[in-house]
């Protein structure tokens, strides 16, 4: 849902609502630039969740499917490492890591906020995600580490 619409997208309805936005920055180099941007509004009462990589290099957002193979193999390979990474097993079988930004050590999964169990995290290293990313991709280099 884009939470920047509103049902009636006049100028008189838009400055009736406020808009409150913030970012973490998970990684910033000379080529990388990744985190997660949030967005609030009085007109809704969800908040939007924008994970974000832009390729400094290519100067365009960085799709996180051209950059790894996130196909059923991956699926199973991050719920094995969730299970080992966090100590309530069966919480995490419900869990959707769905949110992907990169950090200097590897990739960051998050789950959307949820407002009572809030958010689960993990990072999984370049070193374990050499098999997943793609050979000709803006993370081609990260395999080697």
């Amino acid at each position: 849902e884009d939470i920047t619409k509103t049902k009636n997208d006049a100028i008189s309805e838009r400055c009736k609502h406020q808009y409150v936005g913030d970012i973490i920055v998970d990684m910033a180099t000379d080529s990388l630039f990744s985190g997660l941007y949030f967005i609030q509004s009085s007109a809704k009462t969800t908040i939007a969740e924008i994970p974000f990589c832009y390729d400094l290099r290519k100067n365009k957002i960085m799709d996180i499917h051209e950059a790894l193979i996130l196909d059923d193999k991956w699926q199973t390979f991050l719920q094995t490492k969730a299970n080992e990474l966090m100590k309530d097993g069966d919480a995490i079988k419900k869990t959707n890591f769905s949110i992907y930004t990169l950090c200097e050590i590897g990739l960051k999964c998050r789950t959307p906020f949820n407002t009572i169990t809030g958010r689960e995290e993990l990072i999984i290293p370049y070193s374990e995600l050499k098999p997943y990313i793609q050979k000709k991709g803006s993370l081609a280099k990260y395999g080697n580490k």
